[in-house]
């Protein structure tokens, strides 16, 4: 484990600037209530923590990104056996290539990378009592459109409804998740949910 001030984490170059609606605690207010859970109201004296973001400059970051990019381009060129049995990598280094420098700096490039699984998510947030409420995502909420019938009938016989969510990431091949996830969970009733639909100011 890494024993600077920075814990491992990229701060030599800032990080990306962009609005992201997910992050708005209305928003997220809004997709709770859209899947029937209740969220607290607000209160002058909340405060909503945004994590994650960078700072700094450096250009010789970007030379040693650049070539890292490279060099996985040049090693995919030879048509390693990876390569073969997972021909979405070509397109994913494509991909990559025309991404924000410094977006893939802050994403790819920290000492303790490691992806995680929505189910091991759900367990690691499990263990301070946080419950998985829905994605900020409304698209991906609309089987009929995402899933074909066999896809549809497929999900429809997991009961477990965590493991259910981990196999729609399968079938629609999700790369990033937006997710939230709440501390004592309160399910509303049909009729709870219009009464507040009707009252709601949506502002985001």
């Amino acid at each position: 484990m890494t024993t600077t001030w920075t814990n491992g984490y990229q701060t030599k170059v800032n990080y990306t600037y962009g609005y992201y609606r997910d992050l708005s605690p209305n928003f997220q207010k809004f997709c709770l209530l859209l899947n029937g859970i209740e969220s607290p109201e607000a209160q002058e004296n909340q405060t909503h923590c945004e994590l994650g973001f960078g700072q700094g400059v450096s250009i010789n970051i970007h030379a040693a990104n650049n070539e890292a990019l490279k060099f996985s381009d040049e090693l995919l060129k030879q048509n390693p056996i990876f390569a073969q049995r997972n021909p979405n990598a070509l397109q994913k280094v494509a991909d990559l290539k025309q991404q924000n420098p410094n977006y893939l700096i802050h994403e790819y490039l920290n000492q303790d990378w490691q992806c995680f699984s929505f189910q091991q998510i759900v367990r690691i947030w499990d263990e301070i009592k946080l419950s998985y409420a829905r994605s900020t995502d409304l698209s991906t909420h609309l089987d009929n459109i995402n899933f074909s019938e066999e896809h549809q009938q497929f999900l429809a016989e997991i009961e477990h409804p965590i493991f259910k969510e981990q196999c729609r990431d399968y079938f629609a091949n999700t790369q990033f998740r937006r997710d939230l996830f709440i501390r004592g969970k309160n399910n509303l009733t049909p009729l709870q949910i219009q009464e507040r639909l009707r009252n709601k100011l949506l502002s985001y």
